[in-house]
């Protein structure tokens, strides 16, 4: 008995070196893997806001000049979102209460004819009501509602995504994704719209739904393009939970890169504790297998 309990013990110890070692290796992988995505994405970029800064009224854009302001004015007020660390992807991201959100300073031109992708990771705290996450509403032209959850006349707890034209076709591509989200879980949410009118939308790096608006060039005009304001968390369908490292790109990702781009906020979060081991391998096996039956 006394043999079998010493080898069971070193048994142990050479799993326990060995899985250090492992992990070792793939946080080395992990940031080399990182760092080279930007250099295959390049040429798409037009925003990035990492949250990073944590404390503020402001965010920048690591790829320009489209800084985000906190709140309804540069001040504080009531509508500002909280700085917080905990179950973000990095460092810091931005918890939204139901009455908050965020805006982008200057108003950048997307221009739907060249297609265009919206990303980024949300963790639910509230999933009744609807909850937007990013979008640009104008009064008279272009409506997007990009990762907007929404429980009315749908299923439960499913994650939906708008791309609509509010013009007197109301012409609409509404996306839903079939699985239920939970709260506490941070999700890869992307929208891809190609320039033929496409639009796929994904959930941790696997497809949900696709199709197409029938007035889509029309998608995004003048007014929503240049004059109307992207807005984050609110100020319709407000947001409760946390958003980080939202992305747009001025083309149409393809799923390679959106499941790169998956893996490598997945890959940060283990590495920060944000998901345990069990978590982690079962979201990378539910990927594997929704590849294998494609």
């Amino acid at each position: 008995m006394i043999v079998i309990l010493i080898i069971g013990i070193l048994a142990g110890f050479f799993i326990a070196r060995n899985q250090g070692a492992i992990d070792m290796a793939n946080s080395t992988k992990v940031k080399a893997f990182a760092a080279g995505i930007p250099v295959s994405l390049s040429g798409n970029y037009l925003a990035q806001w990492k949250f990073t800064e944590g404390s503020g009224q402001t965010t920048a854009d690591s790829w320009g000049a489209n800084g985000v302001t906190l709140g309804s004015v540069p001040g504080v007020d009531a509508n500002d979102p909280i700085w917080v660390s905990s179950g973000c992807v990095s460092d810091y991201c931005l918890s939204f209460g139901g009455s908050h959100y965020a805006y982008v300073t200057n108003n950048f031109t997307i221009n739907p004819a060249e297609g265009y992708t919206v990303e980024g990771w949300v963790n639910y705290d509230v999933l009744t009501g609807d909850r937007g996450v990013i979008k640009r509403y104008p009064t008279n032209d272009g409506a997007w509602f990009l990762f907007a959850f929404r429980n009315a006349a749908n299923a439960a707890n499913m994650v939906y995504c708008f791309v609509a034209y509010t013009n007197t076709t109301s012409a609409t591509a509404a996306l839903q994704f079939g699985v239920s989200l939970q709260t506490g879980r941070l999700y890869h949410l992307v929208l891809t719209v190609a320039s033929n009118g496409v639009s796929k939308f994904y959930v941790n790096g696997v497809l949900g739904n696709s199709g197409t608006p029938t007035n889509f060039l029309k998608l995004g005009g003048s007014t929503a393009t240049n004059d109307t304001q992207l807005i984050i968390g609110g100020t319709y369908w407000y947001l409760d939970g946390l958003i980080d490292d939202l992305r747009i790109y001025d083309a149409a990702l393809s799923i390679s890169q959106i499941q790169q781009n998956y893996y490598a906020g997945a890959n940060k979060m283990l590495a920060k504790g944000g998901i345990t081991i069990d978590e982690y391998q079962n979201n990378i096996a539910s990927l594997n297998n929704n590849l294998a039956e494609k």
